[in-house]
């Protein structure tokens, strides 16, 4: 992946286990279009089934959620943000039309990266 972006290797086989692989990233302002999985954070509005409502957007459009993680919200007890991962290339017009919903259902909703 180095040679491939052009990026120094700053120290090399620094995992301590045999099967032990870290993922690493390299940052950009721009979205990368060609990917295959893509990031998003929200809130909900408080409610009751608020949440099991956005899962429901994700599921009806046969997407594939790979990762979903709650955070507390500094200084505002009893909220949350969520972060999940999911797979579809944010081009596709499916992927286009769940951000669209999110953006309408959730208090904030926010693309965090594609790769």
């Amino acid at each position: 992946t180095a040679k491939l972006y052009d990026l120094e290797i700053i120290k090399e086989n620094i995992n301590d286990v045999r099967y032990n692989y870290t993922r690493f990233v390299a940052i950009s302002q721009k979205l990368n279009e060609k990917s295959t999985i893509f990031s998003f954070m929200f809130t909900v509005i408080d409610g009751s089934g608020a949440l099991a409502s956005i899962l429901s957007e994700i599921a009806l459009r046969k997407i594939n959620l790979l990762a979903i993680t709650s955070r507390s919200i500094a200084n505002t007890p009893w909220k949350y943000y969520f972060y999940c991962e999911a797979e579809g290339n944010i081009s596709d017009k499916i992927i286009k039309e769940l951000i669209n919903v999110l953006n309408e259902k959730c208090e904030i909703f926010k693309i965090v990266g594609a790769y």
